[in-house]
């Protein structure tokens, strides 16, 4: 069996402001991450959000406990130039309106 390993090249951080839809594109990553982690602002939650897409499967969980029943982390895709986020129908994180998000992007 061939073992193929990729290097991060790329990682970039930022914030977005979550607006309660069940699909909000955030932009301007500047390129398509291949992993993306998404923290509720400020953090004392102790609630993250990952999408990772691995090339042969695209897995994502979120990490934390509450009684929101979340399905997976709600971040929806990785995007070209970011990702997609989603309230999950009912104003929860990763997308709650008004909501300060922080996130860190590889590539």
């Amino acid at each position: 069996m061939q073992r193929r390993e990729k290097s991060l090249g790329v990682i970039k951080t930022g914030t977005y402001t979550g607006d309660g839809t069940t699909g909000q594109t955030i932009t301007g990553v500047g390129f398509r991450p291949i992993v993306v982690k998404v923290f509720e602002h400020p953090d004392d939650s102790g609630r993250s959000f990952v999408k990772l897409n691995q090339g042969w499967s695209d897995s994502s969980f979120r990490h934390g406990s509450d009684s929101h029943a979340f399905a997976n982390s709600a971040i929806n895709s990785l995007d070209a130039d970011g990702f997609t986020v989603d309230d999950n129908g009912g104003d929860w994180p990763p997308n709650a309106n008004s909501a300060i998000y922080d996130y860190i992007a590889f590539g």
